[in-house]
């Protein structure tokens, strides 16, 4: 199985945040301007923080965590005084829990999971003259 790492990357005054296999070859990618394209362009690009995190899912679940905490407290976590935050990890057990049924359409079948309205102009309301 392969470990998914989370990494922290710092370019110029702002902190992106990103999970990969590989943070040595995501980290030239990014460098090389072939990374994500919020990297492109952004100087003074350096690795602040990568630890592994297992699974895909956990490191994606892991990645949004970190992504909601302020600039200071990834900082933080960079420098080691912030653990890393905690995630639901019995979201992946229900995922994997919930039966799939191959083409079922979304929702009750009225409009393939769609609210009321999709479709028409304004949200919802129909335009009359």
């Amino acid at each position: 199985m392969t470990t998914w790492h989370l990494y922290l990357l710092q370019c110029g005054r702002c902190i992106y945040t990103g999970i990969t296999t590989d943070v040595e070859a995501r980290v030239a990618a990014h460098a090389a301007g072939k990374g994500a394209k919020y990297t492109r362009g952004r100087p003074d690009q350096r690795l602040l923080f990568q630890a592994p995190v297992g699974t895909r899912g956990q490191a994606t679940r892991m990645e949004r965590a970190v992504k909601r905490l302020s600039h200071d407290r990834k900082l933080d976590l960079a420098a080691g005084r912030e653990p890393l935050p905690a995630v639901d990890e019995r979201a992946e057990e229900r995922a994997d829990a919930a039966p799939a049924r191959a083409g079922a359409p979304a929702g009750d079948g009225e409009g393939a999971g769609r609210g009321p309205g999709a479709g028409t102009p304004a949200g919802g309301r129909v335009r009359r003259r």
